[in-house]
């Protein structure tokens, strides 16, 4: 026996129904019966006869026999769809001024949910401030922020098209916001390499399960946050947690931008394994292509919770050098970092040093080198350069936006300084020093280190 079910009928239409057999099976003449049967719709299947509620708690809901009445909508582009169907509707009374949030997590009873808010009453007319698929398994969770002590506004709940439906709660209460770089859509951009702030507690997910990301018998990441990088110049790219001890169980991925949110598939996934400790951090490396953009994906592995610390993204001196050291963050709101550009070969005598984040602080700063390498504690910073040999190489120079260039002399002709002390083929190391009275760093807050092998 056979049961089908068909949504949106219009009273006095005429439909044709096929009875048959499947492909293989007995058939024949016989007698049996059709039965057809009006299966009544909940009140608030329309947005017009929204069901009316209040306050903070706990709220039923059931779109088990509803049709699909709202609209799409480019918020709700999940997963390749903005549409959210087989939706029921709720008028509700914001009880204070606040943020608030909206979630079906661990009580959807197993339907497939996906909600919006709308910033008011009207069916109409009314704009949808948020709209969420699959924040926590299969279930969704959204936000609205500055809502007002009296006002209405639509919440809408229902189903991923094609996903499963039935009865099941939605909670309301206050709650802040995710951040501004939560969605794919909405990637922070990053000026460069360099070290920067991430912070995911809030964070919800947006971005598709990935082959590539298959690690502990799970596909997905969740709790994303995102960030799109331009690669300088072709080479290998980083982009690590591994020196930075944010303490967040992160699991990371790394995409070509081809202006599709979200994006698929990865270049490079890691969960754990490429910094060698389980539940930890982690890193990805890619094959960049100079002028080319990427994505950079954030998140947790699926159950761990969300958290804040630090990430690095390096080889934007791929070919001339590689970072290395740790770099802390400065009053710019990141950390200072360094890199190069031209030519190792000393004969040339044409490398420029650039570095990047440097605090807006007019004539105070000054390259350095040396012949070896340290991670040395030093006020605000590390100083990633031996002391012993340790020079600077450069007169006073102001940084402009934040960046300070610098025409390497091998000879300190053009410096006033020493010459240095490069020999072909080996590795000299360079850094840059600024004070940073503003990030309470006194009188040293440092780039990262750079070395570069030099050739005749």
């Amino acid at each position: 026996r056979s049961e089908i079910e068909a949504s949106g009928l219009t009273g006095g239409s005429t439909y044709l129904i096929r009875v048959g057999s499947p492909p293989g099976s007995l058939f024949g003449p016989g007698a049996g019966l059709v039965q057809i049967v009006s299966i009544p719709t909940p009140p608030n299947d329309d947005c017009a006869n929204a069901t009316p509620i209040a306050g903070n708690g706990f709220f039923n809901f059931d779109n088990s026999s509803t049709c699909t009445e709202g609209a799409p909508n480019g918020l709700c582009n999940k997963f390749g769809t903005s549409q959210i169907d087989s939706d029921v509707w709720y008028e509700w009374t914001c009880p204070a001024n606040d943020n608030y949030r909206v979630r079906t997590c661990n009580v959807s009873n197993g339907v497939d949910t996906k909600i919006a808010i709308y910033d008011g009453p009207n069916c109409a007319t009314s704009t949808m401030l948020d709209c969420n698929d699959d924040t926590c398994g299969l279930e969704s969770e959204i936000f609205a922020s500055n809502l007002v002590a009296g006002n209405t506004y639509l919440i809408r709940i229902g189903s991923f098209p094609g996903g499963a439906v039935g009865a099941g709660q939605f909670e309301i209460g206050p709650g802040n916001p995710p951040p501004a770089n939560d969605d794919c859509i909405n990637a922070e951009v990053l000026p460069g390499c360099g070290q920067f702030v991430f912070d995911n507690v809030l964070a919800t997910t947006d971005g598709l399960p990935d082959l590539n990301c298959f690690k502990f018998t799970t596909s997905q990441i969740d709790h994303d946050v995102w960030y799109s990088f331009t690669a300088p110049s072709t080479g290998t790219y980083e982009f690590s947690l591994c020196n930075t001890g944010s303490g967040v169980d992160t699991k990371i991925a790394v995409y070509a931008d081809q202006g599709v949110c979200p994006p698929s598939p990865a270049l490079d996934c890691d969960d754990d394994a490429a910094c060698g400790s389980v539940g930890g951090p982690s890193k990805v490396t890619w094959a960049a292509t100079g002028g080319s953009s990427y994505l950079l994906r954030l998140g947790t592995f699926p159950g761990a919770s969300g958290g804040s610390g630090l990430f690095d993204v390096t080889g934007c001196g791929a070919g001339v050098g590689m970072n290395y050291c740790i770099s802390t963050v400065n009053s710019t709101g990141v950390a200072a970092t360094i890199a190069g550009l031209g030519s190792t070969r000393i004969s040339l005598n044409n490398l420029t040093l650039i570095a990047s984040n440097v605090p807006q602080i007019p004539g105070i700063g000054i390259f350095i080198a040396g012949p070896s390498s340290a991670q040395i504690p030093f006020f605000n910073g590390f100083l990633c350069i031996g002391q012993i040999g340790l020079q600077r190489i450069n007169q006073i120079t102001p940084p402009v936006a934040g960046v300070v260039t610098q025409l390497i002399d091998y000879t300190g002709a053009s410096t006033g300084t020493a010459p240095l002390n490069v020999m072909a083929g080996s590795s000299y190391f360079y850094q840059h020093w600024n004070r940073d009275p503003a990030g309470g760093g006194g009188n040293a807050d440092f780039t990262d280190g750079y070395e570069i092998l030099h050739t005749p």
